[in-house]
């Protein structure tokens, strides 16, 4: 598996961004917004510097990478790209999405919504929580996203 800088696998990584952007999303609902990489991944990194031929951090290209699987899934819409490839304009959930997120239970706590699971575990910065959340929701939601409600 390959590690970033020490920051956990891949697949840790895009279960974290994944749920700190569902609840981004969600805290500015309905309103559209900006993702931009560096406040999802909590890595800081001057894009100007791309134009100098240095790298954005592999978790911006990983951010990236998610917004799109995302988007592709039916969880988000994004309106375009911004200044360069790790900003996104115009991001919302989908209705289906939210109103997945509010009838899908908390794997961890079942009494609660999958929405309620990841607001605490964002919140909180439990990150074993996160993954056990996401591996195991995003089938459901996906499921009730493909379906009618």
């Amino acid at each position: 598996m390959v590690l970033f800088q020490g920051k956990g696998h891949n697949p840790e990584l895009s279960e974290m961004y994944i749920a700190r952007i569902l609840v981004e999303l969600y805290e500015h609902w309905a309103n559209p917004i900006v993702l931009h990489a560096s406040s999802i991944t909590s890595v800081p990194f001057d894009a100007n510097l791309m134009f100098e031929g240095q790298s954005a951090p592999k978790e911006w290209s990983l951010f990236e990478n998610v917004v799109h699987w995302l988007e592709e899934e039916g969880f988000i819409r994004t309106e375009r790209v911004g200044a360069h490839v790790y900003e996104f304009h115009g991001v919302t959930v989908t209705l289906k999405a939210m109103e997945a997120m509010k009838q899908v239970p908390d794997p961890l706590s079942p009494e609660n919504t999958l929405l309620d699971g990841l607001k605490q575990a964002v919140g909180e910065g439990k990150k074993s929580a996160i993954q056990t959340i996401v591996n195991t929701s995003m089938s459901a939601i996906h499921q009730a996203l493909s379906s009618s409600f």
